[in-house]
């Protein structure tokens, strides 16, 4: 009885540090939870009017369930994420993560994510792309969309924190930025699938994964730079300007007006391009991620 008591107490005590986390430390710009209206289409008219989070109170129950199953620590600083294979943790895990923290305004968790990120750079300075358990990297180097998501993350932390504590996120988003720029991106401006992986379709094309493109984060990187005085604005409207044509050609490209999985640079479906298996033909896994990257 003693001893299920005590671990009673002990998960007790770790599902409240999780449900503190949210908000925490206070004083984020935008807390999660503020806001209450969504002027980009519609709000449910069913959400909670009570709890400690209000209309938000089932996302938040949601992201503290993730955390408890999905989260793992690695040391008293780093975090790392579960993939399919539990013992394992993918770049793009890690990024979706980051972004999770930043409007959740969980600051613990985002730094350890980031820290996690950050032990595993390779040469070109991102993240190699799946790495086993907290220190052994089991697959090499970067793909593109883990680093236009932390990137984001970071700019996101910059907005709700800034250098509150010594925390240099604008710097390191910055450097992030730089690093895309030389090692993701094509001459054609959009971005390829990773620093080390810009794989050709055998008739001198490049091979594009759609989702990969990030219209939306390019334009808003495009306007942050030039607020904060720093280069490369003009860069990323460019950018911004060609993913979103890739996107419009993919998406005509296939029967149902979605975009295919896999394109040739010009955004055209193209049987030469078949990425990771799934047929470049077919909006599968990974297409379904290109409306919100639209978005």
């Amino acid at each position: 009885m003693l001893i299920r008591f005590t671990f009673l107490m002990i998960f007790l005590s770790f599902i409240g540090h999780l449900h503190a986390q949210i908000n925490t430390p206070a004083g984020a710009t935008i807390p999660f939870g503020s806001n209450t209206s969504y002027e980009f289409g519609m709000m449910p008219t069913n959400l909670p009017t009570s709890g400690t989070y209000g209309a938000s109170q089932h996302a938040a129950d949601a992201y503290t369930q993730w955390k408890a199953d999905f989260i793992v620590n690695c040391g008293a600083d780093a975090a790392r994420v579960k993939f399919d294979q539990p013992t394992h943790t993918v770049s793009e895990g890690v990024a979706y993560a980051m972004l999770l923290a930043a409007y959740a305004a969980d600051q613990d968790l985002l730094d350890r994510l980031w820290q996690y990120y950050k032990n595993h750079r390779n040469v070109n300075g991102v993240m190699h792309w799946k790495i086993s358990g907290c220190n052994t990297v089991d697959q090499q180097n970067g793909a593109t969309d883990a680093e236009v998501d932390a990137a984001m993350a970071l700019i996101i932390a910059d907005c709700q924190w800034g250098a509150t504590g010594g925390h240099p996120y604008k710097s390191d988003a910055v450097t992030l930025l730089g690093k895309i720029k030389q090692h993701e991106v094509g001459v054609d401006k959009t971005f390829k699938n990773g620093d080390m992986w810009n794989p050709d379709n055998g008739n001198g094309l490049k091979c594009r994964n759609p989702s990969y493109q990030a219209p939306a984060y390019a334009r808003y990187w495009s306007e942050w730079l030039a607020e904060n005085g720093l280069p490369d604005s003009g860069f990323w409207s460019q950018v911004a300007t060609a993913t979103e044509t890739l996107f419009v050609n993919s998406s005509n490209s296939y029967p149902s007006g979605l975009s295919s999985n896999w394109s040739n640079t010009t955004g055209a479906a193209d049987s030469g391009c078949n990425g990771s298996g799934t047929g470049a033909f077919t909006f599968g896994y990974d297409a379904s991620r290109a409306p919100w990257r639209q978005g």
